[in-house]
C-alpha cells in the first residue's frame, strides 16, 4: 500500500517546469547585462585615465621646451596636433593673464612682449570615442622671462 507522503515526494521530485526555467533566465540574463556593463565601464575609464595621463606628459614636455627657450618661440607649436595614445588631439600655447586663468579657456594666443617675466599657458586636448568634442583637455601655467 502505498503512503500519502511517498505520492507527494514523488510529485515535487519530477523537475524544474517551464516557468521555473523562463524564471531562471531572466534572472541570468539581468544579472550578466550588469556584469557586462560594469566591465564596459571601467574599461572605458581606464582609457580614459590613460588618455589623460598621456596628455599631461604631452603638455609637461611642451612646457619643459618654453622654459628652455625663454621667451624665444613659445608660439611655433600653438595649433599643432599631437599623439594621445592611438587618438589625435591639439595642442595650443596661451598667454592667460591672470594667471590663475585656465589656459584652456584662455582666447589670447597673440605673444606679448617678454620685458618682464611673462605667463605661459600650454593647453591640450583631445576626444574620446563616444564623447563630445573636445570635452578633455590638460592644462598647464607657467612662468617665462627675464
Amino acid at each position: 500500500m502505498c503512503k500519502k507522503e511517498d505520492h507527494k515526494k514523488k510529485v515535487s521530485d519530477q523537475g524544474f517546469l517551464l516557468v521555473e526555467s523562463l524564471i531562471a533566465i531572466i534572472i541570468l540574463g539581468i544579472v550578466i547585462t550588469g556584469g557586462l556593463a560594469f566591465f564596459y565601464n571601467s574599461n572605458r575609464i581606464y582609457y580614459q585615465g590613460l588618455h589623460n595621463q598621456l596628455a599631461t606628459w604631452v603638455a609637461d614636455s611642451q612646457m619643459e621646451q618654453i622654459k628652455n627657450a625663454g621667451c624665444g618661440a613659445t608660439a611655433q607649436n600653438t595649433g599643432s596636433s599631437v599623439a594621445i595614445g592611438n587618438l589625435t588631439g591639439a595642442l595650443k600655447i596661451t598667454w592667460p593673464s591672470p594667471a590663475t586663468q585656465d589656459p584652456c579657456l584662455v582666447a589670447s594666443t597673440t605673444k606679448p612682449t617678454c620685458s618682464t617675466p611673462t605667463v605661459v599657458g600650454v593647453c591640450v586636448t583631445w576626444t574620446e570615442p563616444g564623447i563630445k568634442a573636445n570635452s578633455n583637455m590638460v592644462g598647464l601655467v607657467t612662468n617665462v622671462g627675464p
